[in-house]
Parts: C-alpha cells; structure tokens; sequence
C-alpha cells in the first residue's frame, strides 16, 4: 500500500511538473501577456468585415475608442447608430474608433447584411474578449467602451450601454488630458 502511495505521488508530482512547463511555454505566446510590455495593442491584429487584415498596432499614435459588441447582445445593438453617428464628429478631432465584434464570423456577416456602418468594424472571436480584459474588463460582459491615448494609456473606459454624447464628453476630456502631459 505504501508503495502505491508512493508511486501514484510521483505520478501527480510528474502532472504537476509537466502542466508547469506547458504552461510556462504557453504564456510566451500569450498576447495578453506579450502586449502589456508593449502597450495593450501591440500583438493584436483582426479581421475587417471584408476579411482583410487590420493589425491594431497601426493605431500607435492615434487616439482610440475601441467599442466591444456583439451581434446578440442587445444593448451593443442599441448604441451602434449613436457611434455611426458621431464617429465623423470624432474624426474631425482626431480620433479613431473602432467596433470590435466579440462574435463569429457568420453571426457578424448575417448581422450587417442589413446595415450599414461608417467606422471601421473588427471580427475579433474570442481574441477579443482577451483584448477587452488586458484593457480592464475583467467580467468579460458587453457591450465595453475605451479610450487609448496615442502610447495605449487608458484614458476612459465604461461597461455597459453608452451613449454618444457620453463618447464625445470622454473624447474631448480626453484630448484635453493628452495636451496637458
């Protein structure tokens, strides 16, 4: 009996050791992870709604507001013509804004088919959720709204349902604490 005991310790022991080592050689690959010593970002790249790449490190620089949705969550749904419509209001002062759909492919195909949107959205899956959490959406729960400073400094977040004016109040806020760094 003692035997056994002994052996099946070192049987655990060798799980434990084996599943460390993975997971050590896992976390290398990690975007999370990789993307905190480069700004939250960098690493990330997804597909636009024609199936094109769009690395998000071409925003380096920019002011972002990055929105999270997905098709069959409601109140994403709900704000998306608020962020159509502000999104040139936004551009006139230099900031880019970007949907990022926590959704498949289809879903998001299906979903656009019968409309139409003027800033740029993202097919993200499940890297987006990965995404949303490195930028401090810790519940995974949409829709998510942030705003990144030109270095990826969080400048603003909420989660829950947003409006436009409330976007434009956090961007103009925004602008104002970049001009006074």
């Amino acid at each position: 009996m003692k035997l056994l005991n002994k052996l099946l310790l070192v049987v655990i022991g060798g799980i434990a050791l084996s599943s460390g080592i993975y997971m050590a050689n896992q976390n290398k690959n990690d975007p999370v992870l990789t993307t905190q010593a480069k700004g939250p970002m960098a690493g990330f790249s997804f597909k636009d709604i024609k199936g094109g790449d769009f690395p998000l490190s071409q925003l380096a620089g920019k002011t972002v507001v990055l929105n999270f949705w997905a098709s069959w969550c409601p109140p994403c749904v709900e704000e998306m013509p608020e962020l159509d419509a502000i999104y040139p209001d936004l551009q006139k002062i230099n900031i880019e804004m970007i949907g990022i759909g926590i959704d498949s492919p289809s879903n998001i195909r299906e979903f656009l088919q019968n409309r139409n949107f003027s800033y740029p959205l993202l097919v993200a899956g499940a890297g987006g959720s990965d995404l949303a959490t490195a930028l401090g959406n810790s519940g995974g729960a949409l829709p998510f709204t942030v705003i990144l400073d030109g270095k990826g400094a969080v400048l603003y977040k909420k989660l829950g349902r947003i409006t436009g004016e409330e976007i434009l109040k956090a961007a103009a806020d925004s602008q104002q604490k970049i001009k006074t760094q």
